[in-house]
Order: structure tokens, then C-alpha cells, then sequence
């Protein structure tokens, strides 16, 4: 809902009760990930923050066992819509905030790399062939979840003989450390790259780092 005095994301509440404060929530991806308030506020670094808390949940459902799932203009970073509240036959139901109209002007932007809907859209092409050309992401692999001994850290490991992938996705907006020769003690005699940038990743080290809402799809050599 953004209530909280260092939340970054913009929402509302849906069913809530206010005997138990149970509530769910109604919003888009980009406005919750904080995207709206930047926008609002012009501020281009927050902005910044926003589109790589975008990218890290879509590389997250994307990295799970299962079928992605996403809701229809996420791909497109689309924000909370309110012009529902303008309609009496929709303005008791939050989740109209989510189900605005498609704008296909705005989808006529995904394919320019400059703009914050071409970038989460092509990120989104990227994770979707990358994932389709990785057997060890199929859904038949079992997912485990090794425990990096950090509360921002987010890791997720599938093998399948002797193929291994590590998923590591930071949900911090500073660095993190995890002791990957701690964490990753049996895979020590495997060498990784990740499957993006296409460089070599050490798990054999004593600590590994993660940049601000940095993830990595790594894969065994």
C-alpha cells in the first residue's frame, strides 16, 4: 500500500479487515516495485532502482520451477491505473487498479531500448529464450533452495546428473555477501558461468557479492 514511511511502492488493499488487519493487496508489478513513485518525483535514480527490482522478479519467477506467470501489461512496466474510481460499478473492487485497458501506444515502445518499456520488455524476451534453451529449467528438474545465510539473498539450485544451474537473485538495494565456499561446499570441483553475460562465475571463493538487485543464472561447465 506505500503507508509505511520507507516504502518505495504504491498500491492498495484489497478485502481488508480491519478486526484482524488481513488484508491482500491490488497493484501493479512497476508501481509496486516503486516505479510510479519515482516517475512521480522525477527521480531518475530511483527510477533506475525500480526497473532492476523489475528485472530481478521477472529473472525470479522465471528461474522457478513451473510455468512463468505474468500479468498482462507487466511486460510493459504498466502502472497502477485509478481511473476506477471514476466508475460507480467498479469503485468498491481495488483490483481494478490492475486491469486497465492494454495501451498500444505504449506498447508500440517495447522494442526501443531507451525507454523503461522497451527495457523490461526485452529483458523479458531475454529471460523467456534463455530459459526455453536451458533443459535444466524444465519442469520435471527438482528445485532445492541452499541456504546463503542471508536474509537478502534469494537462491535457488536444480541438477540433473551432472548438470547444475544456481539461480542467485539479491532483493537488497546494497550489496550483499553470501560465503559461497560455505554455501556451494559441494559444487567446489564445478566451474559455472552465467548464462547472460556469458562470463565465468566462482562459487569456490570464500565470499561471493551481489550488486544492488543484481541476480545471476549460472550454469556448470
Amino acid at each position: 500500500e506505500g503507508t509505511h514511511p520507507y516504502s518505495f511502492s504504491t498500491g492498495e488493499l484489497y478485502e481488508f479487515n480491519p478486526a484482524t488487519l488481513d488484508a491482500r493487496n491490488s497493484g501493479r508489478l512497476a508501481s509496486f516495485a516503486g516505479l510510479e513513485l519515482a516517475m512521480k518525483h522525477h527521480d531518475v535514480y530511483q527510477t533506475e532502482l525500480a526497473i532492476k527490482r523489475i528485472h530481478l522478479l521477472h529473472a525470479a519467477v522465471f528461474a522457478a520451477r513451473g510455468i512463468p506467470f505474468i500479468y498482462s501489461g507487466d511486460e510493459l512496466a504498466t502502472l497502477n491505473d485509478l481511473s476506477y474510481k471514476k466508475d460507480v460499478k467498479k469503485q468498491h473492487d481495488s483490483r481494478w487498479i490492475h486491469r486497465s485497458f492494454f495501451n498500444w501506444k505504449t506498447a508500440a515502445k517495447r522494442n526501443d531500448s531507451q525507454t523503461i518499456e522497451g527495457q523490461v520488455f526485452q529483458t523479458l524476451q531475454q529471460l523467456i529464450a534463455v530459459r526455453k534453451a536451458l533443459p535444466l529449467l524444465h519442469s520435471s528438474v527438482e528445485e532445492t533452495y541452499p541456504n546463503p545465510n542471508n536474509p537478502h539473498v534469494f537462491i535457488t539450485k536444480r541438477t540433473k546428473g551432472k548438470n547444475v544451474f544456481i539461480g542467485l537473485f539479491n532483493f537488497s538495494d546494497s550489496p550483499q555477501y553470501i560465503e559461497s565456499n560455505h554455501v556451494f561446499s559441494d559444487l567446489s570441483s564445478k566451474r559455472f558461468k552465467d548464462v547472460f553475460q556469458q562470463r565465468a562465475v566462482s562459487l569456490n571463493g570464500p565470499s561471493m557479492v551481489l550488486g544492488p538487485y543484481e541476480y545471476y543464472w549460472l550454469t556448470s561447465q
